[in-house]
């Protein structure tokens, strides 16, 4: 699914092989990587 999202997007603390797959990592789940995927694609536009 992250290979064909378009912009797959995968969080900073996912496995190593799953973190390849996507185009963009953010940071850790710990580290509020959700919102700053937000924050970078969809509020600064």
């Amino acid at each position: 699914m992250i290979g064909y999202a378009g912009l797959g997007v995968t969080i900073g603390n996912a496995q190593e092989n799953i973190k390849e797959i996507g185009c963009f990592v953010t940071k850790s789940n710990e580290e509020d990587g959700v919102a700053h995927v937000i924050e970078k694609f969809i509020l600064s536009e």
